[in-house]
């Protein structure tokens, strides 16, 4: 209790406390004494980063000055912030929440398996889509509600210019917003835009009472930010360091970056971008700033939560509204991809090997990263599709207990199935400082021949836990309006529109065989005339030193490539890109 009382005399007797001769000042640059020309001398060493620096007292007319300043400084010098225009009064619900055992019986099919009602399409035309759900209030009884935005557009990835161009404008407004938006982020808002592949996205989280004018100064920041020279500087020189910086990260890092780029049928090498943003200037952004907005772009939103249809529509109309002002997009440049976006066929029956040299001299880690192309969502069957999650749930644990523990490769090892670019595929990483990338591809390659034996060999109570697991994991419940806005979006966003997919998984896991999964893993990982593969190896300079002796075959690959850009060279001009 004596926490929360208010009292005047202790806040003068803390701030009296708060003199010169109690303060630590620590100062740190880059150029230290740079305009001095009697430099004083940094003559202590920091022990681990070797990091010279000085220890020095402050000096009587630094302490004199300061304490002038504070004399006749009272807490009364104090005062309340102004009324913050963004903390909701009207906590009205526009759905009746229901209790707890209405709640446990709703979002149920026929077969008794739990999935919550599907958001509704209320505006569908050439360029903007609104679905909106309020359905989750029943359950999560909370005012507040949850927009997310996608802007499809080309013009950010038409050249590494514009892609430049694009993300240091974003990096700048989410620098500016940090500021601008604090009133509405004390009051429990949120708002985050940024650059995708796709274009440029939007998300939205508070109270549903001023989600319309907080969306609304939010976006006016984003249209209009304040282009200050020093902070479009320092964005620059933070992000050639970050490029410069990946040259120096770790090996599994740099590989699955490769690995991406390999299958990715559009965007750009790092090269090419670090070159684009030293050469990109300030007067180059703002340029580009209405170039971008005013492109010709659709738009796609989910508002889920506490607003009705009108409102939703509402809410969503601020986009165009306010990013582009009143008129419309039609004479705008650049075109509107709403096709969905899949990786380059690496092709059947092939097995490609990419090497890399590490630039870092003192890095001794290694890292062969090895993927699998599985299909993609037009060409796998929902029951495929579950076999080939099963397999990723059941390959993680004895890839590390098989490449880590026994066999000691090094410290990260992992395997699983993941989906990018609409494209399912196996993946298996290995880095370490004792073998080479190679011994590391033959290791792996080896690993995967077993599993199948592994598969084989399972007993059937442990297949079904497998399956059981992967069952629960698919029907886990939301946990808040929150948690269901992500579920509605994921499949919106990528533009699957299948929002009972995890149950259609579900009924199709439960017919799996053993055998089914065998056939399937057979035919995409074992057999070199129908697989997809393809590894990169990253080699650390200190790889030619080692004596290393293969103790398995080979990998067989139909070709070795020295670069990312000479396997880009191969494949992409040899498909058509969607």
């Amino acid at each position: 209790p004596s926490r929360q009382m208010w009292s005047p005399a202790l806040i003068d007797d803390l701030i009296s406390q708060l003199t010169p001769e109690r303060m630590t000042l620590m100062v740190s640059s880059k150029k230290p004494f740079k305009n001095k020309p009697k430099a004083p001398t940094l003559e202590k060493k920091e022990k681990w980063y070797g990091t010279t620096y000085r220890v020095s007292p402050f000096t009587d007319k630094q302490k004199d000055m300061w304490n002038t300043q504070m004399k006749g400084w009272k807490s009364s010098s104090l005062s309340l912030p102004p009324l913050n225009p963004f903390i909701p009064t009207d906590f009205t619900l526009v759905r009746e929440p229901l209790g707890m055992k209405d709640r446990q019986k709703m979002n149920k099919d026929e077969t008794g398996l739990w999935s919550p009602n599907a958001p509704t399409l209320v505006l569908n035309n050439s360029d903007i889509t609104v679905w909106h759900t309020s359905e989750g209030i029943k359950e999560f009884p909370v005012p507040r509600v949850q927009a997310f935005a996608v802007m499809r557009t080309d013009v950010g990835q038409k050249n590494p210019k514009n892609q430049a161009l694009t993300e240091l404008y974003f990096d700048m407004v989410g620098d500016h917003l940090m500021e601008k938006l604090y009133l509405p982020a004390v009051a429990g808002y949120s708002f985050s835009m940024g650059s995708s592949e796709s274009g440029f996205t939007a998300g939205l989280q508070g109270y549903s009472q001023n989600a319309y004018e907080f969306l609304e100064e939010a976006l006016q920041s984003v249209r209009q930010p304040p282009l200050n020279p020093n902070r479009f500087a320092s964005i620059k020189e933070e992000t050639l360091r970050a490029y410069e910086n990946f040259y120096q990260s770790q090996p599994y890092e740099q590989a699955s970056y490769a690995i991406g780029r390999l299958t990715n049928p559009s965007g750009f090498s790092i090269q090419e971008l670090q070159k684009a943003v030293s050469e990109a200037s300030l007067d180059d952004v703002a340029l580009f700033i209405p170039t971008l907005l005013g492109s010709k772009w659709s738009l796609e939103t989910l508002v889920n939560g506490n607003l009705d249809d009108k409102k939703a529509l509402e809410l969503t109309s601020l986009f165009r509204k306010v990013l582009q002002g009143e008129g419309d997009s039609k004479n705008s440049v650049g075109t509107s991809p709403n096709q969905q976006r899949f990786q380059l066929d690496v092709g059947e029956g092939k097995s490609w090997v990419v090497r890399q040299t590490l630039n870092n001299p003192g890095e001794l880690n290694s890292a062969t990263m090895v993927k699998y192309q599985l299909g993609d969502r037009r060409e796998l069957t929902t029951k495929e599709i579950a076999i080939a999650t099963l397999i990723g749930s059941i390959i993680s644990e004895p890839a590390f207990d098989e490449l880590r523990t026994k066999q000691q490769l090094g410290y990260i090892v992992s395997a699983g199935v993941g989906v990018s670019l609409n494209v399912f595929t196996l993946g298996c990483l290995v880095q370490g400082a004792q073998h080479t990338a190679e011994y590391y591809d033959s290791q792996i390659e080896a690993f995967l021949r077993d599993f199948e034996k592994l598969v084989t060999d399972m007993p059937d109570k442990e297949l079904q836990q497998f399956k059981t697991s992967l069952e629960s994991a698919l029907l886990r419940k939301d946990l808040s309006l929150m948690d269901r806005g992500v579920r509605f979006w994921d499949p919106i966003g990528k533009q699957i529109y299948k929002f009972d997919w995890n149950i259609d998984r579900v009924k199709a896991l439960r017919s799996v065989s053993r055998q089914d999964i065998l056939d399937f893993y057979r035919k995409k990982i074992i057999d070199p005339n129908t697989r997809r593969r393809v590894s990169v190896r990253m080699e650390s300079q200190d790889e030619k030193s080692r004596n290393v002796q293969l103790v398995n075959p080979p990998v067989i690959a139909t070709e070795v490539l020295d670069s990312v850009e000479d396997f880009r060279a191969k494949i992409v001009p040899a498909q058509k890109i969607v």
